[in-house]
């Protein structure tokens, strides 16, 4: 079993389950077991053949103790998630929605999603199928005389292929982009707690 080795590596749908686990996480660990099952998990989470608990349960202790060893340096050393305007990702150029120019398609559907799982992690890829879509054409704008990106029009029908989709990007790419839509604030999201 491989685990990721940096977050390069880590996609998004790994982060969310990641997130979620995070937060049903007790403050301290009532005994040993407790936490020993925590860490099986944390290493399900994080495998690249995205192997499942049973699987995980199967591996002798010397290969679990290394296992961990290698994600608990990777997890402690969590970048700084920038924002970006734009990513290149399995040869497409994804770039996000300007919400100053938002269409009311999508500021209903992204209002609806926010508020439908108030903070639940798991809505992460449909809130970014929202604000995130592939660039048709990229253009000088005149006046500002910088460059713009024109993206895909926004279609509701394609949401949820859209939002399984981008389960798979790499979270390094999207999660700066993903913090400053839901919170508006543009700073470092770094501050995960293994």
């Amino acid at each position: 079993m491989e685990i990721v080795k940096d977050w390069s590596e880590i996609k998004l749908k790994q982060m969310v389950k990641f997130l979620k686990f995070e937060s049903d996480k007790p403050k301290s660990f009532n005994d040993d077991l407790e936490e020993l099952e925590y860490n099986l998990n944390l290493l399900s989470i994080f495998s690249k053949e995205n192997v499942g608990l049973d699987y995980v349960l199967k591996l002798k202790s010397s290969v679990i103790k290394s296992k961990l060893d290698e994600l608990k340096d990777m997890l402690l050393n969590v970048p700084d998630f920038t924002l970006h305007n734009y990513f290149i990702w399995e040869g497409v150029k994804y770039s996000f929605v300007d919400f100053d120019d938002i269409g009311m398609g999508e500021y209903i559907s992204y209002r609806k999603i926010v508020e439908r799982h108030q903070g639940n992690v798991e809505m992460l890829p449909t809130v970014l199928a929202i604000i995130c879509r592939p660039v048709k054409e990229t253009k000088l704008n005149p006046i500002t005389r910088k460059m713009e990106h024109i993206l895909e029009d926004f279609d509701i029908k394609s949401l949820d292929f859209m939002a399984s989709k981008l389960e798979n990007v790499p979270v390094l790419l999207v999660m700066g982009s993903l913090n400053f839509f839901l919170t508006g604030k543009i700073e470092p999201t770094n501050n995960l707690s293994v």
